[in-house]
């Protein structure tokens, strides 16, 4: 990723944390006081692999890409890797909060981690598409 692509994708992560922060506060304020003790720490828990293992995982794929000769691969896999991690994450902040997800407060906690993993995911696609348009041409000018 260029130095231009870091700071659009920094700035984009900001934007999201700064539209959806409001919410996610107020609902997990909602759930601190509905919920105390061990099953808040769960929701806690589960909210903060939803929302920022995506990104985690998104810096470590652009951290380590750099090093490999098939770029593509690193990209595939992150798309799904990225769907489960926030996927888990969510369904463990619901069995922390105790409720199902469907038209509950606490479900707004997770706005911020969706709109995340979505960023995430088509960053790496828009990535996958670049990777394997390069190699498509280098056959093509070599063969």
């Amino acid at each position: 990723m260029s130095r231009l692509g870091a700071i659009i994708y920094g700035v984009a992560i900001g934007g999201i944390a700064l539209l959806f922060g409001r919410m996610a506060f107020d609902a997990c304020l909602y759930l601190y006081e509905e919920n105390t003790g061990d099953q808040f720490a769960l929701a806690v828990t589960g909210w903060l692999i939803s929302t920022l293992g995506p990104i985690a995982l998104s810096a470590c794929v652009w951290l380590v890409v750099r090093r490999l000769k098939s770029r593509w691969l690193l990209h595939l896999t992150f798309i799904p890797t990225a769907i489960l991690i926030c996927r888990q994450g969510g369904y463990l902040f619901f069995y922390g909060a105790g409720v199902s997800g469907v038209n509950s407060p606490e479900g707004y906690a997770l706005l911020m981690a969706s709109a995340f993993m979505l960023l995430t995911v088509l960053v790496h696609t828009a990535a996958l598409i670049v990777e394997v348009y390069r190699k498509v041409t280098q056959r093509v000018s070599h063969g």
